[in-house]
């Protein structure tokens, strides 16, 4: 179990520099530890017998530098942006590991467990527009004992999300305390100024890929890209963390992000029908334990917007276990979205 706590630890510090969402703030190391104090009362743990160090760093991501605050206590880590708000927290001591029989199991239904989550999320400034979109039980031998939970918006103005504000957290099944947590907040969805017709879009889509119409799926979707055709006008848009209606478009020829007010090309990639073109799928499971089939898409955000996809940083999210290839797997096995 300690070596398991050890890279528990070592994995949270690297998911805390990429949960963490791109600010610009000076708080002092005193406001930061006392913040991170603040979010241990705030869950209900005692007093840690050493005081937080704080530990600052930049991790470069598609939309810029992230700058993280870890404040650690040894065995909790807080993170918070650069003006002291709570990004995420983790504490791996709280794993308590798989028992013998799930009688032991706190919250036995997925409405206790939701109700005890949403108790815990309460006293925090989480995202308000979020709601309950995913809870996961990993059941099977040898995968961490734990509940995920994910809430986010599926909806703007009528059309489907991707990324935006968000909430994420995993919780120890026996004990019901709260392992990590995460939250992405302070996105707006700008109203729909659609200039550009699907048809249009799609050329675009042939003019950098090839093939025909018919060999394109398109989806107006609440997106942004994050790739170098993205220009300079996009990227002031995304510094206000507003999100534009744009059309996804994917084939076996390629994926591509059309902006749906300029018409203009603005992400792009090589992913292929069966992992693109699923963009397109609608509904959520209500917070149900279902598998659903992956959503992909070239517009993945980083983790500075909590993308739906499986793109490397966002398989980050899900925190703690027993080093990074097992989380990857757990990832792809129960929590890949549609």
């Amino acid at each position: 179990m300690n070596g398991e706590r050890q890279r528990l630890r070592a994995f949270l510090l690297v998911a805390a520099a990429v949960l963490a969402a791109a600010s610009v703030g000076q708080v002092s190391d005193a406001d930061a530890i006392s913040s991170a104090d603040s979010v241990l009362q705030l869950m209900g743990l005692e007093e840690p017998e050493t005081s937080g160090t704080v530990q600052r760093e930049t991790t470069p991501t598609k939309l810029g530098g992230v700058d993280v605050v870890n404040v650690d206590y040894g065995e909790i880590i807080v993170t918070l942006d650069e003006d002291g708000r709570l990004k995420s927290f983790g504490d791996f001591a709280a794993f308590s590991g798989r028992p013998e029989s799930d009688d032991e199991e706190k919250y036995k239904t997925d409405e206790e467990a939701w109700e005890a989550f949403e108790e815990i999320i309460s006293r925090f400034d989480t995202p308000t527009d979020v709601e309950r979109t995913k809870l996961t039980r990993a059941n099977e031998v040898g995968l961490p004992y734990w509940i995920t939970f994910l809430m986010d918006r599926e909806e703007a103005y009528g059309y489907p999300v991707n990324g935006g504000n968000r909430v994420f957290a995993t919780m120890d099944r026996m004990s019901g305390k709260i392992i990590s947590f995460s939250a992405v907040s302070g996105w707006s969805y700008e109203g729909p100024n659609i200039r550009t017709e699907e048809a249009d879009a799609v050329a675009v889509a042939i003019e950098k890929y090839g093939g025909v119409s018919s060999d394109w799926n398109a989806v107006l979707r609440y997106s942004y890209p994050t790739g170098l055709a993205a220009g300079p006008k996009m990227a002031a848009l995304m510094a206000l963390k507003k999100m534009r209606l744009m059309y996804v478009l994917s084939s076996d020829h390629g994926s591509v992000i059309v902006d749906s007010v300029t018409g203009k090309l603005v992400d792009y990639g090589q992913f292929g029908l069966q992992a693109a073109a699923q963009t397109s799928a609608a509904g959520t499971n209500g917070g149900t334990t279902e598998q659903t089939a992956s959503e992909h898409g070239p517009s993945s955000e980083d983790a500075t917007g909590g993308s739906k996809s499986d793109e490397p940083i966002t398989l980050l999210l899900i925190l703690g276990g027993i080093g990074v290839f097992l989380i990857v797997d757990i990832f792809m096995k129960l929590f890949v979205r549609r």
